[in-house]
């Protein structure tokens, strides 16, 4: 991808993770009244029959449908009619009626000053089929269940003849599979002989309780709920997505329960008491080691069993659910068996693997954490992985937690199935998400902690920023993977390694595929996902790049850069080949001959200058400790090459001669800890690096 996609790459990053507006059925209505409009007395008819919408975040209804079934899809009336709905616009956090044509009168007179259209519905008759259904086909929401009619006659559960049926607070949109329980029935006839008014209390339209956030972020504001009223202690809750405004609870509540949608959020700096359930979407993608997810409950008090498992549509592979913990110690997984062996509780701040077995949401019920969870258990045995996750109902900055829990690298580690692990710095401030895990490496302690102050209402993962940035890609036709360098005008940032600016490349599982690189200075064999540095020295700083892939596999190298100065390119050198490829105007693509785990052959200039075999120097050689008695010498392709290592005292301890082809590794005798100098001459001149060998 070369650079001047990037604004392109950044806006659809932005439209991806800003989707998730919802419109649902809120209410349907058989009327009963006179279409002569006489309210003075019952007068019964059956006038108005329309359909109630309550629309989340903001939608442009352009290309949408209300999908009518009349009497089911075996009946003479046949199946789906599509009535295009368009002439709605653009809605926000608001109800919306679609209305029989002929019956807008008697519903104007009953309803005055409501939002809505005429449309040409047919005979409501207690028993049709309503759905939602998006300009690209997806269908949003659907009332009614057409394979259970098969007559104009025949009524089921959901009957509401000469009646109404109201959405129950707390469902949410069902993207097409109706739930009969998400609704309430009043009963056949519930509206006949009623007047004007006694019809308008008994449907009491808008009375679907959801969040808007229309004037700000506190709960207590009336106007900042679809039925302009802060809700009852009795009342079910929804929170939707999609919205520019989230709750933010100052002071105590009660609740009967609240319903968040995935993508959601709720800053809780006050005791809530009611049931929470929030909801994450999962992806599906097919495959046992594919789609799996990193989560966290952002409640407490939710247990996980084969029943959780299968409410949830968790995956199945012989015995095991898809649902997995993390064990540190032994760098492996433990799965939930489907005879509840491995079941328990979600930990508060600890992080779990989920795989649904198709794409869908997964939800988590229980009490919202409101305080501080401090002392979630971390080991730094083992590998020093540890899976965590956000224990809030709202977002939070890695960099705060990370700066809070200074036994940690400074880093922490996402996963998706397009990118594999991707480590996150301190320095980049990644905004963690509800639902979402992560893994840290813990060097030392028991513990970390999670500040409820570390708590932000938003819903926007994709982090503009005007750091200066070369993303390296590789791909070998099935998957990719990717490295990141940030050139950073902070005095914190040097070429050695600085906490909070530098991630390392995840080791808590295998790589078949990986770019990474070195540090540029003081160099101790670390791989490195990110490295930042100085953006002065940015046209003379040469990057060891380090490259895992398979023998006989055709890699393809491209980079993305984000405000680089101008005239500055991105070049990829091959010193095995004597190349030099510009990233800022095409790919570097190479078939292997043999495996390659290694820095030596690849350097990055980010340059003004062109660059040939010429610019060649020894200063950008690497030379760092890789075994108990082995050192690497890395980027050095000549035959004749001399080795003096001193003592900080100027003793020399070592001397050797050696060639190499682009990666040395030299076998040097057991010496005391401590600095030492290490001197290496060849043909094309003679460079002196300090090395700490412990």
């Amino acid at each position: 991808m070369k650079q001047k996609y990037f604004w392109l790459f950044c806006f659809l990053s932005f439209y991806l993770n800003t989707l998730g507006q919802d419109a649902l059925i809120t209410t349907i209505v058989d009327g009963t009244l006179n279409s002569s409009i006489d309210c003075s007395s019952p007068s019964n008819g059956s006038d108005p029959r329309f359909v109630e919408i309550y629309v989340s975040g903001t939608i442009d209804f352009s290309g949408y449908d209300l999908d009518v079934e009349t009497n089911g899809p075996n009946s003479s009336a046949g199946d789906w009619v599509s009535k295009d709905i368009s002439s709605l616009g653009s809605i926000s956090n608001q109800f919306v009626y679609l209305v029989l044509t002929a019956d807008l009168p008697t519903f104007d007179a009953v309803f005055p000053g409501k939002t809505r259209i005429g449309i040409a519905l047919g005979t409501i008759n207690g028993n049709d089929s309503f759905r939602i259904e998006d300009g690209s086909g997806n269908i949003l929401d659907i009332f009614g269940n057409p394979s259970e009619i098969t007559s104009s006659s025949t009524y089921t559960g959901w009957n509401y003849q000469d009646s109404y049926a109201k959405r129950k607070n707390g469902s949410t949109p069902n993207n097409g599979v109706f739930l009969e329980s998400d609704f309430t029935y009043p009963g056949e006839d519930a509206l006949v002989g009623t007047d004007c008014t006694s019809f308008a209390n008994t449907v009491n339209l808008g009375s679907y309780i959801a969040w808007t956030g229309n004037t700000d972020t506190n709960w207590s504001t009336n106007t900042n709920w679809s039925t302009n009223a802060v809700p009852l202690t009795t009342d079910k809750i929804v929170i939707p997505n999609g919205l520019t405004n989230y709750p933010i609870v100052l002071s105590p509540i009660t609740v009967d329960s609240i319903t968040m949608e995935a993508g959601s959020s709720l800053v809780a700096n006050a005791t809530i008491t009611g049931n929470v359930t929030y909801n994450r979407t999962l992806t599906f993608v097919s495959g046992n080691t594919n789609g799996w997810h990193l989560v966290s409950s952002p409640v407490s008090n939710q247990t996980f069993n084969n029943s959780y498992a299968t409410t949830n549509n968790l995956a199945t592979s012989g015995t095991k659910r898809g649902l997995g913990i993390y064990n540190t110690n032994s760098n492996s997984w433990t799965y939930l068996e489907d005879n509840d062996s491995n079941s328990g509780t979600f930990n508060s701040g600890t992080g779990y693997s989920m795989k649904r077995a198709s794409t869908g949401t997964v939800s988590f019920t229980g009490t919202i954490n409101t305080g501080d969870i401090n002392g979630v258990s971390v080991s730094s045995a083992g590998n020093g992985f540890n899976l965590l996750g956000n224990p809030y109902t709202s977002y939070m900055s890695s960099q705060t937690f990370l700066n809070a829990n200074t036994n940690t690298t400074g880093e922490i580690w996402t996963w998706s199935h397009g990118s594999g692990y991707t480590s996150r710095t301190a320095s980049e401030n990644f905004i963690i998400a509800p639902g979402q895990g992560f893994f840290v490496d813990v060097n030392s302690g028991t513990t970390v902690n999670f500040a409820e102050s570390n708590q932000s209402s938003g819903t926007d993962n994709f982090q503009r920023s005007n750091k200066t940035e070369v993303k390296l890609i590789i791909s070998d036709g099935t998957k990719e993977r990717l490295s990141k360098l940030y050139y950073l005008n902070d005095n914190n940032v040097t070429k050695s390694f600085d906490w909070g600016y530098e991630g390392k490349l995840f080791g808590g599982v295998s790589h078949s595929l990986a770019i990474y690189s070195h540090l540029v200075n003081n160099d101790q064999g670390t791989k490195y996902q990110v490295q930042s540095l100085p953006i002065d020295d940015m046209e003379t700083t040469v990057v060891p790049l380090g490259i895992k892939a398979e023998a006989g596999k055709e890699i393809e190298i491209s980079a993305v850069a984000q405000n680089l100065p101008t005239g500055v390119k991105v070049i990829l050198e091959d010193r095995t080949n004597n190349t030099f490829t510009d990233l800022s105007d095409s790919n570097f693509k190479i078939t292997l001959s043999e495996n390659l785990d290694g820095i030596g052959q690849f350097y990055l200039h980010t340059t003004s200058q062109k660059l040939s075999t010429d610019n060649n120097t020894i200063q950008n050689v690497s030379i760092y400790k890789s075994g108990t008695n082995t050192i690497t010498i890395a980027g050095l392709n000549a035959q004749k090459i001399s080795l003096n290592v001193y003592s900080i005292l100027g003793k020399k301890v070592i001397e050797k001669n050696f060639s190499s082809n682009g990666v040395s590794r030299i076998s040097i005798p057991s010496l005391a800890t401590g600095v030492y100098i290490f001197e290496i001459s060849s043909e094309i001149g003679k460079v002196n690096k300090k090395i700490i060998l412990e």
